[in-house]
């Protein structure tokens, strides 16, 4: 009786609140959103209730959002007010006026959830599914969410699937779950009012001024699940700046040298999944804020009270050792090579902060991030007659985070005749364990700034 009733079910394209009675496996479909721009996961299975993903055009199939139950459920979000099953170009889910064909279906009984949707292609009884046949081709088949009489999609539940053309048998693509977030959007920062002070003149591409108000974009596709809420933060050289939770940002003084991004925080039934920007380049325009990297020296012109100045050998380059082999990774360790920071500032004694950031190794096309890095900042002893200096934490190789610190001077410290601060590190490449053999290149950038 059971499996009579559900083929009927099937053969009419609608699921009925009655069929709720003979299920007692009824389970809440858990929001993931996918890849390919599904709200959830969606599971075939055929008029045995065996998991599959190859049917003919007529073959019985449901849909669930279970891998182990053909009766899990696909929950719509509360505002839903209608529900229908559909066959659609990908770029068309969100647009019901231009799906290819569909059949209106029901909610279980008291609640806004789906069960057993019959996703067969040729119950699909409204609109042309018959010329999908003929065509053949790469669709969506699955359930849309909607809101005003149909014609607004809150969620969409589907499967990616191409038909072969003419007998209409298809192939559903994987099923990608993804339970923390990995397929949610990437956000961007954009440069929405740029300033026009003076020291913005002449700006090129890609650079970010004091003054300028930048906007984080969520790049979300134009529907996306009604049950997510978003949040943001914005950071100054990936810490939190206080009160900073808008969609915009303007850039501040203090944001000198320092670069910026911001995070959307998508939350759904309780859950937070936080999507990162990349960081702007350096804020360029602020005061008091110096800069170089290996390959450049810069400083401050001498003037009454003194002056702050990083000094770095023309051409510099660090020292490595040859790799070797430790606990199944290959391990480079070397050395930075002496910096200088001067600083004969004998009236304000502001004291400083050097910072170092690293770009990605690269081997022709191969990469290894530069998070595979570890950085022990020291300071040297015998070159240095500055008091006061302190070297920064070791970052570790592997799960080392950048720009990171790599030493500073107190405020009011006592920093002698010449004020002179000479700094090394040591260095530790490990290679992620599938990394191809060769010899990779990087750069160290050290910004000094003044407190």
């Amino acid at each position: 009786m059971k499996e009579t009733m559900k083929k009927n079910l099937l053969r009419a394209g609608v699921v009925a609140a009655a069929a709720a009675m003979l299920l007692g496996n009824i389970a809440p479909a858990q929001a993931a959103y996918q890849s390919n721009g599904s709200f959830g996961a969606v599971y075939l299975y055929d008029g045995t209730y065996t998991l599959g993903n190859s049917y003919t055009w007529t073959g019985e199939v449901v849909g669930s959002a279970s891998a182990t139950a053909s009766d899990s459920v696909l929950a719509c979000p509360a505002s839903s007010t209608g529900v229908s099953t559909f066959l659609s170009t990908v770029g068309n889910v969100a647009t019901p006026g231009s799906w290819n064909a569909f059949a209106p279906i029901a909610f279980s009984a008291g609640t806004k959830n789906v069960l057993q949707p019959n996703l067969s292609p040729s119950a699909q009884i409204n609109g042309n599914a018959l010329g999908v046949k003929t065509s053949g081709g790469t669709f969506a088949l699955g359930v849309a969410c909607t809101s005003n009489n149909g014609v607004t999609v809150l969620a969409s539940f589907y499967r990616t699937i191409t038909v072969t053309a003419s007998t209409g048998a298809w192939v559903a693509d994987a099923t990608a779950v993804d339970s923390v977030g990995n397929s949610l959007p990437t956000p961007t920062i954009t440069l929405t009012t740029p300033t026009t002070n003076a020291a913005a003149a002449g700006r090129t591409a890609g650079q970010v001024f004091v003054g300028d108000v930048l906007t984080v974009n969520k790049n979300q596709p134009a529907v996306f699940p009604a049950d997510y809420t978003t949040t943001y933060q914005w950071k100054r050289n990936g810490n939190a700046i206080s009160g900073q939770t808008g969609a915009t940002y303007t850039v501040v003084d203090a944001d000198g040298y320092a670069k910026i991004s911001a995070d959307v925080i998508y939350t759904a039934a309780g859950v937070s999944v936080t999507k990162s920007s990349t960081q702007t380049g350096m804020i360029l325009g602020g005061s008091a804020v110096l800069g170089g990297t290996v390959s450049l020296s810069a400083g401050v012109s001498a003037i009454q009270n003194g002056f702050l100045e990083l000094s770095i050998p023309t051409n510099a380059a660090a020292s490595f050792g040859s790799a070797s082999i430790v606990n199944n990774y290959s391990v480079t360790t070397g050395t930075l090579g002496n910096v200088q920071v001067n600083d004969t500032r004998w009236i304000t004694t502001d004291g400083w902060d050097l910072q170092a950031d690293v770009a990605t190794f690269t081997s022709g096309g191969n990469t290894i991030a530069k998070s595979n890095l570890g950085f022990a900042p020291k300071v040297v002893t015998g070159s240095t007659t500055a008091t006061g200096v302190t070297a920064a934490a070791a970052t570790t190789a592997g799960s080392a985070t950048y720009p990171t610190a790599f030493a500073s001077a107190a405020k009011n410290a006592d920093l002698g005749l010449t004020g002179v601060s000479v700094l090394n590190a040591d260095l530790t490449l490990r290679a992620p364990r599938t990394t191809p053999a060769g010899t990779y290149a990087s750069t160290v950038t050290l910004t000094l700034a003044t407190k």
